[in-house]
């Protein structure tokens, strides 16, 4: 009986879903449940429990140099495949354990020095500012020039320790069009 309800709605047959949940006991869902044991074993036996339960510190300090890396929570999400509200609460702290395959999802995410969002330092910036400013440059040009939108533009480069590398790259564009003389101040 158990096998035609789940035939007829439910879960889909010859899964092990419907195997556990519906206890359809059909050739097909007891294949399927015997074939996701095995698999489960194995990969317990060979030390790749998926399910077991690891302490969350090396996620949690990942989690934190991504962070200061300029990759947020929710880009982590998007390349991890966790859900947001876990990459949150092992950020704050709360949780203490979380499973082994989330922690190896959360370890994938690698830092890109490469990324437009990462810091870098604020010297080669600075470089290229006074050398814009010594051919006639006003620092609010310049942040004009950056995208500034506001309504008198200011450049913030000096009240912090680091700049994104967007930035960065945006000051190196700037300063190669004021060489070839395609911007003016």
């Amino acid at each position: 009986m158990t096998a035609i309800m789940t035939k007829l709605g439910g879960w889909r047959h010859g899964t092990r879903t419907s195997y556990v949940n519906q206890g359809c006991r059909c050739p097909d869902c007891t294949v399927a449940n015997r074939d996701y044991a095995r698999a489960y074993y194995r990969a317990k036996r060979i030390g790749e429990n998926p399910g077991r339960l690891v302490s969350a510190l090396p996620s949690r300090d990942h989690l934190l140099l991504l962070q200061r890396s300029g990759i947020g929570k929710r880009r982590v999400h998007e390349l991890s495949g966790v859900a947001l509200s876990v990459i949150e609460k092992i950020r704050r702290g709360e949780r203490k354990h979380v499973r082994w395959s989330t922690e190896q999802a959360i370890m994938s995410v690698a830092v890109d020095e490469g990324a437009l969002g990462s810091f870098v330092g604020k010297e080669e910036a600075e470089a290229i500012v006074s050398r814009l400013l010594g051919r006639g440059w006003a620092r609010y040009k310049i942040a004009g020039r950056l995208g500034s939108k506001a309504q008198t533009p200011s450049l913030q480069i000096a009240r912090s320790q680091n700049i994104t590398r967007r930035t960065l790259r945006k000051l190196e564009v700037l300063e190669q069009l004021d060489l070839r003389g395609l911007v003016r101040p």
